[in-house]
Protein backbone atom coordinates (compact mmCIF):
# COMPACT_ATOMS: atom_id res chain seq x y z
CA UNK A 1 0.00 0.00 0.00
CA UNK A 2 1.29 3.28 -0.92
CA UNK A 3 2.18 5.61 2.02
CA UNK A 4 -0.69 8.05 2.36
CA UNK A 5 1.06 10.92 3.74
CA UNK A 6 2.87 10.70 -0.16
CA UNK A 7 -0.27 11.38 -1.68
CA UNK A 8 -0.49 14.65 0.77
CA UNK A 9 3.04 15.58 -0.35
CA UNK A 10 1.98 15.63 -3.77
CA UNK A 11 -0.75 18.09 -2.72
CA UNK A 12 1.29 20.58 -1.19
CA UNK A 13 3.66 20.71 -3.86
CA UNK A 14 2.87 24.57 -3.77
CA UNK A 15 4.15 24.93 0.35
CA UNK A 16 6.94 22.95 -0.54
CA UNK A 17 8.19 25.29 -3.20
CA UNK A 18 9.13 28.14 -0.47
CA UNK A 19 10.86 25.06 0.90
CA UNK A 20 13.54 23.97 -1.60
CA UNK A 21 16.39 23.00 0.54
CA UNK A 22 17.96 19.72 1.55
CA UNK A 23 18.38 18.18 4.71
CA UNK A 24 21.25 18.18 6.92
CA UNK A 25 23.78 15.34 7.09
CA UNK A 26 25.96 17.37 9.90
CA UNK A 27 27.26 20.69 11.31
CA UNK A 28 29.08 22.81 9.49
CA UNK A 29 32.83 22.46 9.90
CA UNK A 30 32.64 19.87 12.20
CA UNK A 31 35.36 17.01 12.02
CA UNK A 32 33.88 13.89 10.69
CA UNK A 33 34.56 10.98 13.37
CA UNK A 34 36.78 8.00 12.74
CA UNK A 35 34.45 5.37 11.48
CA UNK A 36 31.52 7.31 11.26
CA UNK A 37 29.81 6.79 7.17
CA UNK A 38 28.51 10.28 5.26
CA UNK A 39 25.43 10.19 4.12
CA UNK A 40 24.21 12.64 1.06
CA UNK A 41 21.49 15.08 1.67
CA UNK A 42 17.80 13.66 1.25
CA UNK A 43 15.42 15.90 -1.13
CA UNK A 44 12.50 17.64 1.10
CA UNK A 45 9.84 16.53 2.63
CA UNK A 46 10.77 12.60 1.15
CA UNK A 47 8.98 9.70 3.00
CA UNK A 48 11.08 7.08 3.81
CA UNK A 49 10.08 3.69 5.14
CA UNK A 50 11.55 2.11 8.02
CA UNK A 51 12.36 -1.32 9.28
CA UNK A 52 11.00 -0.87 12.44
CA UNK A 53 7.50 0.80 10.77
CA UNK A 54 4.57 -0.51 12.71
CA UNK A 55 6.59 -1.63 16.11
CA UNK A 56 6.87 0.03 19.38
CA UNK A 57 8.97 3.32 19.31
CA UNK A 58 11.75 2.55 22.03
CA UNK A 59 12.28 4.32 25.51
CA UNK A 60 14.02 7.43 25.44
CA UNK A 61 15.46 9.19 28.36
CA UNK A 62 15.51 12.60 27.15
CA UNK A 63 17.15 15.50 28.35
CA UNK A 64 15.61 19.35 28.55
CA UNK A 65 17.67 22.41 28.36
CA UNK A 66 18.01 23.02 31.68
CA UNK A 67 19.32 19.41 32.57
CA UNK A 68 16.32 17.61 33.84
CA UNK A 69 15.80 13.64 32.46
CA UNK A 70 12.73 12.64 31.41
CA UNK A 71 11.18 9.65 30.60
CA UNK A 72 9.91 9.52 26.99
CA UNK A 73 7.38 6.66 27.71
CA UNK A 74 5.53 9.21 30.63
CA UNK A 75 5.49 12.26 28.21
CA UNK A 76 3.93 10.38 25.08
CA UNK A 77 1.65 7.57 27.17
CA UNK A 78 -1.89 7.97 25.31
CA UNK A 79 -0.89 10.52 22.80
CA UNK A 80 -0.13 11.01 19.15
CA UNK A 81 3.51 12.16 18.79
CA UNK A 82 5.65 14.31 16.25
CA UNK A 83 9.02 14.07 17.31
CA UNK A 84 11.24 16.08 15.61
CA UNK A 85 14.99 15.46 15.04
CA UNK A 86 16.94 19.09 14.05
CA UNK A 87 19.30 21.54 15.20
CA UNK A 88 19.98 25.63 15.03
CA UNK A 89 22.58 25.15 12.77
CA UNK A 90 20.53 23.26 9.85
CA UNK A 91 18.59 25.54 7.21
CA UNK A 92 16.11 23.38 6.60
CA UNK A 93 15.50 22.87 10.13
CA UNK A 94 15.03 26.25 10.70
CA UNK A 95 12.75 26.86 7.59
CA UNK A 96 10.67 24.17 9.32
CA UNK A 97 10.08 25.50 12.61
CA UNK A 98 6.97 27.66 12.26
CA UNK A 99 5.25 24.97 10.60
CA UNK A 100 5.90 22.99 13.34
CA UNK A 101 4.77 25.72 15.63
CA UNK A 102 1.47 26.26 14.19
CA UNK A 103 1.21 22.59 14.42
CA UNK A 104 1.75 22.45 18.09
CA UNK A 105 -1.04 25.18 18.79
CA UNK A 106 -3.26 23.83 16.30
CA UNK A 107 -3.37 20.42 17.81
CA UNK A 108 -4.66 19.27 21.45
CA UNK A 109 -2.11 19.53 24.45
CA UNK A 110 -4.77 16.76 25.66
CA UNK A 111 -4.18 14.17 22.86
CA UNK A 112 -1.24 15.37 20.77
CA UNK A 113 2.50 16.04 21.84
CA UNK A 114 4.93 17.98 19.41
CA UNK A 115 8.19 17.34 20.86
CA UNK A 116 12.05 18.28 19.25
CA UNK A 117 14.87 17.07 19.90
CA UNK A 118 18.10 19.30 19.16
CA UNK A 119 21.28 17.76 18.09
CA UNK A 120 23.23 21.33 19.03
CA UNK A 121 26.55 21.23 20.86
CA UNK A 122 26.04 24.55 22.12
CA UNK A 123 23.40 25.14 24.95
CA UNK A 124 22.95 28.53 24.76
CA UNK A 125 22.92 28.97 21.13
CA UNK A 126 20.20 26.50 21.38
CA UNK A 127 18.37 28.53 24.74
CA UNK A 128 19.30 31.86 22.44
CA UNK A 129 17.62 30.02 19.59
CA UNK A 130 14.84 28.26 21.20
CA UNK A 131 13.39 32.01 23.02
CA UNK A 132 13.89 33.84 19.76
CA UNK A 133 11.84 31.82 17.63
CA UNK A 134 8.97 31.05 20.44
CA UNK A 135 9.12 27.54 20.73
CA UNK A 136 6.27 26.43 22.64
CA UNK A 137 6.65 23.04 22.78
CA UNK A 138 8.92 20.56 24.62
CA UNK A 139 12.54 20.96 23.82
CA UNK A 140 15.54 18.05 24.86
CA UNK A 141 19.18 18.28 23.76
CA UNK A 142 21.35 15.22 22.44
CA UNK A 143 24.53 17.22 21.62
CA UNK A 144 26.50 15.45 18.27
CA UNK A 145 23.17 13.50 18.17
CA UNK A 146 25.52 10.65 19.85
CA UNK A 147 23.19 9.61 22.65
CA UNK A 148 20.13 9.22 21.15
CA UNK A 149 19.48 10.31 17.42
CA UNK A 150 22.04 8.27 15.76
CA UNK A 151 22.65 4.99 17.94
CA UNK A 152 18.87 4.46 18.93
CA UNK A 153 16.47 6.49 15.84
CA UNK A 154 19.25 5.91 13.50
CA UNK A 155 19.15 9.61 12.19
CA UNK A 156 21.79 10.97 9.84
CA UNK A 157 19.77 13.60 8.49
CA UNK A 158 18.14 16.51 9.53
CA UNK A 159 15.50 17.33 9.83
CA UNK A 160 14.12 13.79 10.98
CA UNK A 161 10.19 13.89 12.29
CA UNK A 162 8.52 10.61 13.75
CA UNK A 163 4.97 9.87 13.74
CA UNK A 164 4.11 7.68 17.05
CA UNK A 165 0.74 6.48 17.48
CA UNK A 166 -1.02 6.70 20.57
CA UNK A 167 -0.38 3.20 21.38
CA UNK A 168 3.62 3.87 21.16
CA UNK A 169 3.66 2.70 17.67
CA UNK A 170 5.88 3.91 14.92
CA UNK A 171 3.76 4.79 12.19
CA UNK A 172 6.11 6.60 9.52
CA UNK A 173 9.54 8.88 9.40
CA UNK A 174 10.01 12.11 7.31
CA UNK A 175 13.63 13.08 6.13
CA UNK A 176 13.65 16.99 5.63
CA UNK A 177 11.47 20.05 6.03
CA UNK A 178 7.74 19.56 5.68
CA UNK A 179 4.95 21.62 5.62
CA UNK A 180 3.52 20.92 9.04
CA UNK A 181 1.21 23.76 9.88
CA UNK A 182 -1.20 23.26 6.68
CA UNK A 183 -4.39 22.17 7.05
CA UNK A 184 -4.10 19.32 4.96
CA UNK A 185 -1.50 17.99 7.32
CA UNK A 186 -3.37 19.12 10.19
CA UNK A 187 -6.64 17.07 9.23
CA UNK A 188 -4.18 14.06 8.17
CA UNK A 189 -2.75 13.61 11.64
CA UNK A 190 -6.07 14.40 13.34
CA UNK A 191 -7.56 11.01 11.85
CA UNK A 192 -4.52 8.99 12.68
CA UNK A 193 -5.53 10.05 16.08
CA UNK A 194 -8.85 8.85 16.00
CA UNK A 195 -7.45 5.54 14.43
CA UNK A 196 -4.14 5.21 15.61
CA UNK A 197 -2.71 4.19 12.02
CA UNK A 198 -2.13 5.81 8.83
CA UNK A 199 -5.37 6.20 6.29
CA UNK A 200 -5.35 3.52 3.42
CA UNK A 201 -4.80 6.35 0.45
Amino acid sequence: MRNPMLKLYRLTLTLLAALLVSACSSEPSAPTPKGSTSVAPAATGQYIGLPVEGKPFPRLVLTTLDGKRVDSTALFKGKTVILNIWATWCPPCREEMPDLIALSKALPEERFVVAGLSVDNDIRQLAAYTGQAGIPFPLFQDPNGRGISEPLLGVTKYPETFVISKDGVLLTKVIGAYPWGDPKVIELLRQIDATGQLPAE
